[in-house]
């Protein structure tokens, strides 16, 4: 059974042709002189508000980036685009780049044992910086075990995040298979530390937010700044998130890092490509590899390379295409769905074909044993007698919301089929409920293991009259 680590998506580019076109279209779109703000292409607008109508998210902001410039930024929802939110795993991004800028430097060695940084940690001997940045090492991820034991309330270390994961068995050798796993990060962002002299967060500042320009990008906590609340949701404790989850940043902001990376201000143009270098394990999906601290995905005869990120009351998704110049940020407050963002994106500035097929030898059991599951889990948490067993943590942390607001919505009378997205993190279904009350929509995602790795509902607004 494949292993997928984020929402990245397999989709199929159309003509070669297509890129100009759209890029024809933008120009229409945008007009010679843009207006302000700047609006992104009508589909991905759509996309993005509707996730907001259908109250999944308080706001979310979208930036478009055509020939290695922003073209398109706009904040749907009641906040604007000096907002910054939380990026999820977006930010271990930024600690890729801190790595590889120090390897470029001759300052790390890609291929070094982590022991020749972290002489302290004996125990990591035999891990290679490599493995870090692709998820070979086969440390445990150490955020499973707080949110199932309410740590992640109190304030923790990165030293304590990782002798804790020390005390635990590797889930394989290391480089014999891979593993999503956020404890590597940690030990990255030890490394930069350790070899740089600075804090992580100074590093991150220095060498790349001021660097390129991204003025409202951070590192948590984020007393006195413009920051986005947590939609129905919370994160915990911030300090948790060290090197793997704890940017705040703007859509535009992210856009710049992109052009950056792309034009080869913030790596070498050789060391950016090596950094697009691919994990060749069958565990990954056909199609989809993870590179040396973003994630690959072919989309038709190109490269789509870039991060998704998720955290409690937050989603992001940061996605380039250097062969053509084009990239798409997207940052919100909610529990909702990039992927219809993204992908319209695709479609309008890349020509990518939103009806792809999907592979033959994915998730064979298809829908109907998908909706006759889903129908009786929510009869089940109806019922209030859920069982977690079959779900991930953060799928369970939302089941009180979806709770309440089945209560509010009164007996559930329908569950309608709408859509199936191939991501690199599963399958994300999506249903349309029917209540006594109302309706909602209702998007889960199915991960390797079988079990549900989030599920979150939004009440959809009563019909116009």
């Amino acid at each position: 059974m494949a292993r997928f680590p984020g929402y990245i998506f397999h989709l199929r580019s159309s003509a070669p042709s297509a890129l100009a076109g759209a890029v024809v279209c933008a120009l229409i779109v945008f007009g010679c002189v843009a207006a302000s703000p700047m609006q992104p292409d009508p589909l991905v607008s759509d996309a993005a508000l509707g996730e907001v109508r259908a109250s999944a998210a308080k706001s979310i902001s979208v930036a478009i980036v055509l020939d290695k410039r922003i073209v398109g930024l706009k904040t749907f929802g009641d906040a604007d685009a000096a907002t910054a939110f939380s990026v999820g795993s977006v930010s271990k991004m930024f600690t890729a780049v801190s790595v590889w800028q120090l390897i470029q430097n001759g300052r790390i060695g890609l291929d070094a044992d982590v022991t020749t940084y972290l002489r302290q940690y004996p125990a990591l001997r035999g891990i290679t910086v490599r493995q870090l940045l692709d998820h070979t090492n086969g440390l445990p991820n150490y955020l499973d075990d707080a949110f199932a034991n309410g740590s992640v309330t109190r304030k923790t270390t990165a030293d304590e995040i990782i002798s804790s994961m020390l005390s635990k068995p590797r889930d394989f050798a290391s480089g014999a298979d891979w593993n999503y796993t956020n404890t590597g990060y940690v030990v990255l962002g030890r490394i930069v530390e350790s070899v740089s002299g600075l804090s992580l967060a100074q590093y991150e500042s220095e060498h790349i937010f001021k660097a390129v320009g991204m003025d409202r990008t951070f590192v948590a906590p984020s007393q006195g700044k413009d920051v986005a609340a947590p939609f129905d949701g919370e994160p915990g404790d911030w300090s948790w998130y060290y090197a793997c989850g704890d940017v705040f940043s703007t859509a535009e902001d992210l856009a710049r890092f992109d052009i950056a990376l792309m034009q080869g201000r913030l790596l070498e143009a050789k060391t950016f490509a090596a950094m697009q270098r691919t994990v060749p394990f069958a565990t990954l999906e056909p199609g989809m590899r993870d590179g040396l601290g973003l994630f690959v995905t072919m989309v038709g005869d190109v490269s789509e390379v870039g991060h998704h990120g998720g955290e409690p009351g937050y989603r992001a998704d940061n996605e380039m295409v250097p062969a053509r110049g084009f990239a798409i940020a997207v940052v919100g407050s909610g529990n909702y769905n990039t992927a219809p963002i993204v992908s319209q994106a695709l479609h309008a500035y890349v020509g990518a074909n939103l009806q792809a097929p999907l592979p033959p030898d994915a998730y064979v059991d298809g829908a109907p044993a998908v909706t006759k599951r889903l129908t009786m889990l929510l009869a089940d948490v109806g019922a209030g007698r859920d069982d977690r067993s079959q779900m991930q943590v953060l799928a369970a942390i939302g089941i009180p919301a979806i709770a309440d607001r089945m209560r509010a919505n009164g007996s559930l009378t329908g569950i309608t089929f709408l859509s199936k997205f191939y991501t690199s993190a599963g399958l994300l279904y999506r249903y349309r409920l029917s209540f006594t009350k109302g309706q909602a929509v209702l998007t889960a995602l199915i991960d390797e293991s079988d079990k549900i790795a989030t599920i979150e509902m939004a009440s959809l607004p009563p019909p116009a009259k």
